[in-house]
């Protein structure tokens, strides 16, 4: 009963913490892009 409670923790903090990274990656491309089509128009 307690394993399973810490398994189901654990599996809520891992399942955030890859957002967490999904949602910086996506974040950080974004910016990535962005600044490369400034670049491109000299804006």
């Amino acid at each position: 009963m307690l394993n399973q409670l810490v398994l189901s923790v654990a599996d809520v903090q891992n399942t955030t913490i890859s957002n967490i990274v999904v949602v910086t990656g996506s974040f950080v491309l974004l910016l990535a892009l962005l600044k490369k089509l400034c670049v491109e128009c000299n804006c």
